[in-house]
C-alpha cells in the first residue's frame, strides 16, 4: 500500500465535515485531488478501467484492489479531499441483485432485464447468490482486508426505487404502468425498498468494522451511515403520481 494520506489526516477529515453537516463551518468544503504522480509501486498488468464490471471474471478482486492501489497512489489529496473508491458496477446495482444483467458500453455500463415481464408476474428481492451481488461482497471484503480503513470505501449506487422498478419494466413501460397496474407499482415499489435496505445493511456489514467514515457516490464524507435520497424517474412524473 503506497497511499499518500496519513492516518492523521482521517481525524481533520472527521472534524471539518461534522461541522460541515451541522451547519457550522465557517466556509465551504474544498476536496481538490490532484492526479499525475509517479507511483511507488510497479504498474500491475491489468489495465485501469473506470467500471468494475469491465474486467471478466478470472481477474480476482484482488488483482482489481492491487490496480486501484496503485492508482490511488498516483493522487494527492488538498483540503477537504480524502481517498476513496467504489465497487464500479453502475448506477442501480440492487436491479443487478435482483436479476438484471450489465453490459458494459463505451466508458459507461448498461442494466438491462433478461425478460421484461408483466408487473403481475415481477417480484423483487435479493438474490444472495447473485453473480453480481457476490462479486461485490468479495470487492469489498478484499479491500477491507487490503486497506484496514486507509480508504474509504464507498457504498454502492444502490439506486432509487422507482429507478430500480424501471431497469425490469423499462422507463416507458413504467410510465403507463403508473396508470394501468397502479397497485402492483405499489408493491414493486416496497419490494425494492426492502430490496435496497437488505443490499444496504449485508455491504455496510463488511466495510463497517475498517471503514473510516461513511460516503457514496456524492462523495461527501460523514462519520455516520447515510445515503442520498434519489429518484431519477421521478422527473418524468408530477407531484401527485410522486404522492
Amino acid at each position: 500500500m503506497s497511499i499518500h494520506f496519513a492516518p492523521e489526516r482521517w481525524e481533520r477529515i472527521r472534524a471539518n465535515y461534522r461541522k460541515w453537516w451541522a451547519g457550522e463551518l465557517d466556509r465551504p468544503l474544498l476536496a481538490i485531488t490532484v492526479t499525475g504522480y509517479e507511483a511507488d509501486v510497479p504498474e500491475p498488468p491489468i489495465p485501469a478501467y473506470p467500471f468494475t464490471s469491465f474486467y471478466p471474471e478470472s481477474v480476482t478482486p484482488r488483482e482489481i484492489i492491487a490496480r486501484r492501489d496503485y492508482d490511488l497512489s498516483t493522487e494527492r489529496y488538498l483540503g477537504d479531499a480524502y481517498p476513496h473508491i467504489a465497487p464500479g458496477f453502475g448506477p442501480g446495482a440492487c436491479a443487478l441483485f435482483s436479476g438484471c444483467n450489465l453490459r458494459n458500453g463505451e466508458g459507461t455500463v448498461w442494466i438491462y432485464p433478461e425478460q421484461v415481464l408483466e408487473p403481475p408476474q415481477l417480484h423483487l428481492a435479493l438474490d444472495r447468490q447473485n453473480r453480481w451481488f457476490r462479486r461485490m461482497v468479495e470487492l469489498y471484503q478484499t479491500a477491507a482486508d487490503y486497506w484496514q480503513g486507509a480508504v474509504l470505501l464507498e457504498m454502492a449506487d444502490l439506486g432509487g426505487n422507482l429507478d430500480i422498478v424501471a431497469a425490469f419494466r423499462t422507463t416507458e413501460k413504467l410510465l403507463t404502468d403508473l396508470y394501468d397496474y397502479p397497485q402492483e407499482i405499489k408493491r414493486l415499489v416496497w419490494e425494492a425498498h426492502a430490496l435496497w435496505w437488505e443490499s444496504f445493511e449485508s455491504l455496510n456489514t463488511i466495510i463497517r468494522p475498517v471503514n473510516p467514515g461513511y460516503t457514496a457516490w456524492v462523495p461527501i464524507f460523514s462519520d455516520k451511515p447515510y445515503y442520498i435520497l434519489q429518484c431519477d424517474f421521478a422527473y418524468m412524473i408530477g407531484p401527485e403520481m410522486i404522492k
